[in-house]
């Protein structure tokens, strides 16, 4: 399960850094969403990697997995909120994160998105909660999680207001099967 999680933080942090969602499909939904009419189904949304040196940095999840796995009396009394236990100073998103707290952790990810919506990290612990959660309407963040972040930011910069990640995620399309006209999956 610990291996899972990892993989999955990995390849969502690596999404949010290196994929590129289309911009003209990116904007239109955009418009769509902040002139409140439904999100166009079967849309395509093609996706580029971007060149240059984005690979993982440090993760704090990481960082958290690998106590939990190399200093499990450690990890305990963090779990049990021992103050002073770390040198490091973990998030309380990820905290939540790393004992399976994921409604908690969720809910403080959002936070950060909100306060920051460059927030790589958050954003992949919104998509990992969301994950574990099986949270309704939330396939496009944990498939797409740098769509679901370029949608979000594009709204904020038409409208002046950020809106709530969930929310987005749950509006936005289902990938376009392969096979279907336009559209071979986002």
């Amino acid at each position: 399960m610990l291996a899972r999680r990892i993989s999955a933080d990995t390849w969502t942090t690596w999404r949010l850094r290196n994929a590129e969602p289309a911009a003209d499909r990116v904007a239109a939904l955009v418009r769509a969403w902040a002139a409140g009419r439904p999100a166009p189904t079967g849309m395509r949304v093609p996706t580029t990697i971007r060149a240059g040196n984005r690979g993982l940095v440090d993760s704090t999840r990481l960082s958290l997995a690998h106590l939990r796995l190399n200093e499990p009396k450690l990890f305990a009394a963090m779990r049990e909120g021992v103050p002073g236990v770390f040198e490091e100073d973990f998030s309380l998103a990820d905290r939540a994160y790393a004992c399976g707290g994921f409604r908690a952790a969720a809910a403080a990810y959002k936070q950060q998105i909100a306060d920051d919506p460059d927030h790589l990290g958050a954003w992949a612990g919104l998509a990992l909660c969301r994950r574990e959660t099986g949270r309704h309407g939330s396939r496009v963040l944990i498939a797409h999680p740098e769509l679901v972040r370029a949608v979000h930011r594009g709204v904020e910069e038409l409208s002046g207001y950020r809106v709530d990640p969930d929310d987005l995620a749950a509006w936005l399309p289902e990938p376009a099967p392969d096979g279907t006209p336009g559209g071979t999956g986002l």
